[in-house]
């Protein structure tokens, strides 16, 4: 059995995000090899490293009061989309990553600058929530 993230909802609310990752780091042993699956360290940290500098660049944008350039979010899906084709990260994990950059997209000019600010922290701390399971499950 797969642990089951709703990622729509992790990203709008603390309180499922904070469950969704107690959920993550005191997951069985089984249940997390089965997210983690096939995915490499190095490729987990390139995915995290671009996702990770395009939120905080959208947070900063945010902060500044700047146009958001939603390209690097598009070009995010691509890696992962990319990633995963390569057999270089789980279909499981690659779906998590994708709806979360959907959902990203997706509230980019339609929420409130806090809500859009809250929406890409909690990503934020969900893809770092991602990498201890990926760093101990993960292929060397």
């Amino acid at each position: 059995m797969s642990l089951v993230i709703n990622v729509d909802k992790v990203l709008k609310n603390d309180r499922e995000l904070s469950k969704a990752i107690e959920d993550l780091l005191i997951a069985r042993k089984d249940r997390a090899k089965a997210l983690v699956g096939k995915t490499t360290i190095t490729s987990y940290r390139r995915i995290h490293e671009i996702l990770g500098s395009v939120l905080d660049k959208i947070e900063s944008q945010l902060r500044t009061g700047r146009q958001i350039n939603i390209i690097d979010l598009s070009k995010v899906l691509v890696l992962i989309s990319y990633q995963e084709a390569r057999g270089q990260i789980s279909k499981v994990l690659a779906n998590y990553l994708k709806d979360m950059v959907r959902t990203v997209l997706h509230e980019v000019g339609r929420s409130e600058t806090a809500e859009l600010r809250g929406i890409v922290s909690r990503a934020r701390t969900l893809i770092d929530a991602f990498t201890v399971l990926v760093y101990e499950y993960g292929k060397k």
